[in-house]
């Protein structure tokens, strides 16, 4: 987990104390100490605003967390919760005490999460602060697209004492999302073709295994004319419209995708349930490599054979996303 290093009495030879201090993965492999409307101080629709509550998450160990950014007066963009009656608070104030204490607990990354709703202007004016205040600190797009998954600058030490921005792209800044999202698509009609002419059913493995995690078909980019150039070239992780897990495995490490926890308990449950009903396996301590085996000579099977092959099936195809998520980002967010 990327957090702040614990405050524990532990001595040095317990594993348990030193697992803050294996910082070399990818920063995909990490659980990731994350912050929520962190602005307000108190109630969702009508508390108030303030840059301290960026002070006090991150002393108490939030390395990720959320700026809901707005048009403000004399171009002055600020903080607030949209539609609320929540008050607002400078945006150059909130970033000038994240810079101030953004290290204090830890010297790993700190993501901030921007949902902009600014106009292009005040985009401008947003990257332009966060430029003056945090200096070499801030990440771009180039450090993105120049990085590999498996490469240290993509880890937590790698990027030490570094600021991430996390919002969505442009699409002229979206070239290695773009080419994979066409990719995709392209795959999608053939396959499809395939289907209305009979030529075949394909590999399961290409059918969309999680339904339930499915969204609208809108597209992943914003539209150029939406965001500015500038914002989009500071961005470093890339926001992308959530699809299923087989839309994320085609996109590039930097990338991520938000869904609500009731969607991540729904997956949890399936994936529960499935195991409950595959039942124990005599020699067996993988999830689906024994079932499968205990089928490869072929013969009749009882309906009870059946039930448990199914129930197999079904949980290979909910494990799925635990692969994904070691190479791809996802932020969930509470429910409701």
């Amino acid at each position: 987990m990327i957090r702040r290093p614990p405050r524990s009495t532990l001595s040095s030879s317990s594993a348990a104390s030193d697992v803050y201090k294996r910082q070399h993965q990818p920063l995909t492999h990490y659980f990731i100490d994350s912050s929520h409307n962190t602005y307000l101080s108190g109630h969702q629709l009508h508390g108030s605003s303030t840059a301290d509550m960026y002070r006090r998450a991150l002393l108490s160990g939030s390395r990720c967390l959320e700026l809901d950014c707005y048009d403000g007066p004399s171009g002055d963009p600020v903080i607030t919760h949209g539609g609320t009656l929540t008050s607002k608070v400078r945006f150059r104030d909130v970033i000038h005490t994240i810079n101030r204490y953004a290290f204090v607990t830890s010297p790993y990354p700190v993501t901030l999460s921007l949902e902009n709703h600014t106009s292009l202007p005040q985009q401008v004016t947003m990257v332009n602060i966060m430029k003056e205040i945090f200096g070499v600190k801030m990440t771009n797009a180039t450090m993105a697209e120049s990085s590999s998954l498996t490469g240290y600058e993509f880890t937590p030490e790698g990027l030490k004492y570094k600021i991430i921005i996390k919002t969505k792209r442009a699409r002229s800044n979206n070239s290695n999302l773009q080419g994979a999202l066409l990719r995709e698509e392209a795959e999608g009609r053939a396959a499809q073709a395939q289907k209305g002419t009979g030529g075949g059913g394909g590999d399961a493995d290409d059918v969309d295994d999680s339904p339930a995690f499915e969204t609208s078909k809108d597209s992943v980019f914003l539209d150029s004319k939406s965001i500015s150039k500038e914002l989009s070239e500071a961005t470093y992780m890339a926001g992308v419209k959530f699809k299923s897990f087989s839309h994320c495995a085609v996109l590039p490490h930097y990338a991520i995708s938000s869904i609500d926890e009731g969607k991540i308990l729904g997956w949890a449950t399936a994936l529960s349930n499935a195991v409950v009903a595959c039942g124990p396996y005599k020699g067996s301590t993988s999830l689906s490599p024994g079932i499968s085996s205990r089928f490869a000579g072929g013969g009749e099977k009882s309906d009870e054979d059946v039930k448990r092959s199914a129930a197999a099936a079904a949980m290979a195809a909910a494990a799925k996303p635990i692969g994904l998520g070691m190479r791809f980002f996802l932020r969930v967010y509470p429910k409701g």
